[in-house]
């Protein structure tokens, strides 16, 4: 959007002022500093495949890790989730799963996400696709229990629902 600067005296709108607010607690304001192709996405947008039963969650190929936040800081213990995309990416010399929930969280698994997922996967997997293919995997209801500490790292425990 690009309100003209011609029509406004103090040079251009204000979001309010052309009648756009707060809505679902998400606002919308002019970024802080100027945006370029070098810049980093303003969102990332996640082409969904259509599928008319919508039982098959949807391989993540293009995930930047930055974008997603570790599961022992971002998911509520007692709380259930539903993982619609799952896809593998190095992060820190580790390869993690990588999820978006229905909710919309984007969450970088930790250990107890991550045996639960690949129990989950093998259920429902044959042969060499299990290796890191989602394909043909319903999708995963999961229930976040609490934080933990070992060996000085923070995970969530989590179980399937």
């Amino acid at each position: 959007m690009f309100p003209s600067r011609d029509l406004s005296r103090n040079g251009a709108h204000k979001f309010c002022d052309v009648g756009i607010v707060e809505v679902d607690n998400i606002s919308i304001a002019w970024p802080k500093r100027s945006h370029r192709d070098t810049s980093n996405p303003l969102a990332e947008l996640v082409e969904y495949e259509v599928d008319e039963e919508s039982t098959n969650v949807l391989h993540l190929k293009a995930i930047r890790p930055s974008m997603y936040t570790a599961a022992d800081q971002i998911l509520e213990p007692a709380t259930e989730y539903t993982i619609v995309a799952a896809g593998r990416r190095e992060y820190r010399g580790d390869r993690r799963w990588h999820f978006i929930t229905k909710c919309g969280l984007k969450v970088r698994a930790g250990n107890s996400l991550h045996k639960i997922w690949t129990e989950w996967r093998v259920d429902y997997l044959e042969g060499p696709q299990r290796a890191g293919s989602v394909t043909g995997v319903p999708f995963m209801t999961f229930r976040a229990i609490r934080t933990v500490r070992s060996r000085g790292t923070d995970d969530i425990k989590c179980e399937r629902v």
